[in-house]
């Protein structure tokens, strides 16, 4: 079993939007204006991902044989939910932030790993994808009118009800559900905890700098 670290969380954090937005800017290097036009650009990604006329006219397979990306995905994801409390309060500099950081950069480029895939030609490729990009879209709707997203987050839902795709523990939600809110609160009360392998690269690079 992996061993992880246990860590407490700040009892004070900024608002969901605040956060989320934030920590992508920060973690990417980009501003707010530029991270929204990152997300313009997953919308067009993600419906690149699944051209559904070109879906329908290729042969049919039982399985698109993507199993191994579905289970690193979900502990991927798995892990950035954990390191939430811990990203949310720790200390700038800190080992504790470049792991969150780190954690959280494996599990987008993973994403976006999946929504480069070919197009899938099965159910379980197809729900892959609308869980990659559900994971990448999560509350960009939060206060948000773009088209694109509207767009791309409808598509996405509507992948997941056809392919009877379930969100992932801990999804915060698209952010124009009434209980998002509620689901980060309970996301961030909980006791953070960070992956070894985190750890030691934080550490790592820690060490690298000193």
């Amino acid at each position: 079993m992996r061993a992880i670290k246990i860590l407490q969380r700040s009892p004070s954090k900024p608002t969901l939007r605040e956060r989320l937005v934030g920590m992508k800017a920060k973690a990417e290097g980009i501003t707010p204006e530029t991270n929204q036009g990152r997300r313009a650009m997953l919308a067009g990604s993600m419906a690149a991902a699944l051209p559904l006329p070109a879906l329908a006219a290729s042969a049919p397979v039982a399985s698109d044989g993507r199993a191994d990306y579905l289970a690193r995905l979900l502990n991927a994801y798995a892990e950035d939910r954990a390191s939430k409390p811990i990203g949310s309060g720790g200390r700038i500099g800190s080992v504790e932030e470049e792991a969150c950081r780190l954690v959280l950069w494996r599990c987008w480029d993973l994403c976006e790993e999946i929504l480069a895939l070919p197009t899938p030609r099965a159910f379980d490729g197809l729900a892959l994808a609308a869980l990659a990009a559900t994971i990448e879209l999560e509350v960009s709707l939060c206060g948000s009118e773009d088209r694109q997203m509207k767009a791309a987050v409808a598509l996405t839902r509507a992948v997941l009800a056809i392919t009877g795709t379930a969100l992932p523990p801990g999804f915060a939600g698209f952010g124009d559900e009434p209980d998002s809110m509620a689901r980060d609160a309970v996301l961030f009360r909980a006791q953070g905890s960070l992956p070894a392998w985190a750890i030691a690269e934080a550490e790592a690079e820690a060490s690298d700098d000193a």
